[in-house]
C-alpha cells in the first residue's frame, strides 16, 4: 500500500502579469511553459510577493511556474491529490495544461483530486499557478480591511498519493462526566471495510478494538477512566491511530480531553471556572509577511506564554495550522475567526455562501485541536443593518450546528447599539476608550450599562489598547508614547479583572502590523499597538504586563441600571449608522496607498 506526502515548496519560477492576459495567451501550457521557464524569476515557495522589491504595494496578477516529477504508484489502487495550506486571494490551477479549477479565500487549505489521466509518471509534470489579490466589495474581506494585502502562494504546496480506500476523516467529540471521558469518534471512509483503532497516552496504549462499518459515514465510543484533561496548566494530548486491516492504511490524529461551556455569566473549562487573560496576533513578521517559520510561530507562543496569558485569538482569519499544533502543545486557549470584516456585500447570497464555506472549512480543519474553544464568524460589522444581523446570525447557527461543543459568536465593535448579540453563545466587545474617544477613566460606567444588552452572558473585551510607537518616551502620558500605552492597558486591564461577568479579554495587539490606512509620523504604515514592536522589540507593556496581568481594583457597579439597557439599545441601533461612514474614507485611504506602486 503505497501513501506518499511530497512537498513542492522550495524553488519555482514566477511572472508577473501587469496586462492580466496571461490566460488570453496560454501561458500554463507545457509548451509555453518550456519555452519562457529561462526568462521567469525564481522565487521560493512559500514566500509573499509583497516581500519583493518594487512590489511592495503590488494588487494584481501573479503567475507561479514549478516543473517537477511524481514518485511512481500504483494508478488502478491509488488517488492523486494536489493540496494548497494558503493562496491569498483567488487562484486558478492548470497542470500539464489540463484545467484543475480555481479557489477564493486567503486564508484557507484547499485541493484537487487529479485525473490519472493529466499526470505523467515516466516525465515533468507542469504546475501552473495564476493568483490575484484584489480587493472588491463582494468577497471576504471586502473592499476595506485594517491588515496588509499580502499576495501570493504563502503557504505550503505539496501532493498526496492516498489509496482509494481509506479514512478520509475522524472528528473526536469529548464528553466529562465525573472521573470519566466519553469519546464520539465520527469518521468517513471510502469503503466498508473493518479497522482497528488504538488511542494512546504518552506512547502507552490505552484501548484498541476492532470496527465493522455498515454505512461510509459513521461513529463509535470509546471511554476512558481517569482521563487526563487538558487544559493550559496541563497540556496533555492523546493520540488515535485508525488502521485499516485490508490495505493497513493508518491516520494518526492527535487530540485533547477537554470541555467548554457557559453557566450564566461564567465560563467554565472541565467544570472549572476559568477566566481569559488573552492577545490578539496577526499571522506577520517582518521580513517574512504571512510566511512564518515554524520556529519564529513557536517562539512567538512561548513569549506569549511567558507574559502570562493563558489564551489567543487569532484574527482576523485562520492562521496557519502548525500555529494550533503549537498551542496544542504549549497550552493556549484559541479564539478563531473568518474574515467577514467591517463593510461587506451583506445582502449577497453569494457572499453569505462564500462566508458559510469559510467557516465549515474552518471547522473541519481544526476539529481535533482542544485549544480551539470558540469561533468568531466575524468582526467589527454593522450589525444594526437589517441585511447584516441576518448574515451574522445565519452564520453563527450554521457554525453550532457543524460544531455543538466549542462557543459560537461574533465580536462587535458596538456598545448598546447591539442588542442581538443576545442570540449567540457570549458577548463580545471591542472597545479603545482613551485611545479613539473618551478616558479610560469612563470605562466602567459605560462597561455596566453596555451589559444590560446581555446580561446573563459571559462578556468578553475581544479587542482594547492604545498606540505607541517603540522608543518613544512621554512622562505627560502622550498620545504613542509607550508610557500612555501602558497606562491605558493597565488600568483597563484592572477594570476588566474586577468584574466577575467579565470572562476574559484580550489585548489588541501582541506585535505591530502593516496596514495601508496607519500612515502617521509614528504609525509609519504599520498599526503600532502591539505590545511589541514589529521587530519583536518588547515596549514598556511588554515588560510590565507578567506583574499587572491579574490586578484589580474596586469598581462601581450599577446591575440594575444595566437591566433598564436592552430598550436604549434599541434606539441607539439606528442612531449610530452614521458611525459607518468613516469607513468611506478609510476605503479610499486604502485605494491611494496601493494604487501608489510604481
Amino acid at each position: 500500500m503505497i501513501q506518499m506526502k511530497i512537498s513542492l515548496d522550495g524553488s519555482w519560477k514566477y511572472f508577473i502579469d501587469y496586462e492580466n492576459d496571461g490566460i488570453e495567451k496560454e501561458i500554463f501550457t507545457p509548451t509555453s511553459i518550456k519555452n519562457n521557464i529561462e526568462k521567469y524569476s525564481s522565487i521560493d515557495i512559500p514566500f509573499c510577493w509583497n516581500s519583493l522589491e518594487g512590489l511592495e504595494r503590488y494588487e494584481g496578477y501573479f503567475w507561479y511556474f514549478k516543473i517537477f516529477k511524481i514518485e511512481d504508484f500504483d494508478l488502478e489502487s491509488s488517488e492523486f491529490f494536489l493540496n494548497f495550506n494558503g493562496i491569498n486571494y483567488k487562484s486558478k490551477i492548470w497542470i500539464n495544461g489540463s484545467y484543475l479549477g480555481s479557489h477564493e479565500g486567503g486564508f484557507l487549505p484547499f485541493h484537487f483530486k487529479i485525473n490519472s489521466s493529466d499526470i505523467h509518471l515516466d516525465s515533468d509534470n507542469y504546475l501552473a499557478i495564476q493568483v490575484e489579490n484584489l480587493r472588491r466589495r463582494g468577497r471576504i474581506p471586502g473592499k476595506l480591511f485594517d491588515w496588509y494585502n499580502w499576495g501570493g502562494i504563502y503557504r505550503d504546496v505539496y501532493y498526496r498519493v492516498l489509496p482509494k480506500l481509506r479514512i478520509d476523516w475522524i472528528h473526536i467529540k469529548p464528553k466529562l462526566k465525573k472521573n470519566r471521558a466519553r469519546l464520539l469518534v465520527n469518521y468517513k471512509i471510502t469503503g466498508l471495510e473493518k479497522f482497528q483503532y488504538v488511542i494512546k497516552f504518552d506512547n502507552n496504549k490505552l484501548e484498541t478494538d476492532i470496527i465493522n462499518p455498515d454505512q461510509k459515514r459513521g461513529s463509535f465510543e470509546v471511554c476512558l477512566e481517569k482521563p487526563k484533561l487538558w487544559s493550559p496548566e496541563y497540556p496533555n494530548l492523546y493520540e488515535i491511530t485508525i488502521n485499516l486491516e485490508k490495505n493497513n492504511f493508518e491516520l494518526t490524529e492527535r487530540f485533547g480531553i477537554r470541555e467548554i461551556e457557559t453557566r450564566g455569566p461564567y465560563l467554565y473549562l472541565n467544570k472549572k471556572r476559568i477566566k481569559l487573560y488573552g492577545v490578539n496576533l496577526h499571522e506577520e513578521l517582518v521580513p517574512y509577511g504571512r510566511s512564518i517559520p515554524f520556529e519564529s510561530r513557536r517562539e512567538d507562543l512561548k513569549n506569549i506564554k511567558k507574559l502570562g496569558f493563558n489564551a489567543l485569538r487569532s484574527a482576523h482569519y485562520s492562521h496557519d495550522e502548525s500555529l494550533l499544533d503549537l498551542a496544542d502543545e504549549i497550552g493556549l486557549l484559541i479564539l478563531e475567526e473568518i474574515p467577514v470584516y467591517w463593510n461587506m456585500k451583506y445582502k449577497s447570497i453569494e457572499t453569505l455562501k462564500l462566508a458559510a464555506k469559510m467557516i465549515h472549512d474552518l471547522i473541519f480543519r481544526d476539529f481535533n485541536h482542544p485549544s480551539v474553544i470558540f469561533w468568531s464568524v466575524g468582526n467589527e460589522v454593522p450589525i444594526e443593518s437589517i441585511q447584516c444581523h441576518r448574515f451574522m446570525l445565519l452564520l453563527v447557527k450554521y457554525a453550532k450546528k457543524l460544531d455543538p461543543t466549542r462557543l459560537v459568536s461574533y465580536v462587535s465593535s458596538h456598545f448598546l447599539s447591539d442588542h442581538y448579540r443576545r442570540k449567540t453563545d457570549i458577548a463580545t466587545l471591542n472597545e479603545y476608550f482613551g485611545w479613539y474617544f473618551l478616558t479610560v477613566k469612563n470605562l466602567n460606567y459605560i462597561l455596566e450599562l453596555t451589559r444590560g444588552m446581555a446580561f446573563n452572558k459571559p462578556w468578553f473585551i475581544t479587542e482594547f489598547g492604545a498606540g505607541a510607537k517603540n522608543g518613544f518616551h512621554s512622562s505627560e502620558l502622550e498620545k504613542f508614547s509607550e508610557e500612555n500605552q501602558a497606562y491605558i492597558i493597565s488600568r483597563s486591564i484592572k477594570i476588566f479583572n474586577s468584574k466577575d461577568w467579565i470572562a476574559g479579554w484580550f489585548i489588541w495587539i501582541y506585535r505591530d502590523f502593516k496596514s495601508a490606512i496607519r500612515t502617521n509620523q509614528y504609525q509609519e504604515g504599520f498599526n503600532r499597538k502591539g505590545l511589541v514592536s514589529e521587530k519583536n522589540e518588547k515596549k514598556l507593556i511588554a515588560k510590565i504586563m507578567p506583574k499587572i496581568i491579574k490586578k484589580s481594583f474596586k469598581t462601581r457597579k450599577y446591575p440594575t441600571l444595566s437591566k433598564f439597557m436592552l430598550p436604549l439599545g434599541f434606539f441607539f441601533s439606528y442612531v449610530f449608522k452614521i458611525m459607518d461612514l468613516a469607513n468611506f474614507f478609510q476605503e479610499k485611504m486604502m485605494d491611494d496607498y496601493y494604487d501608489s506602486h510604481p
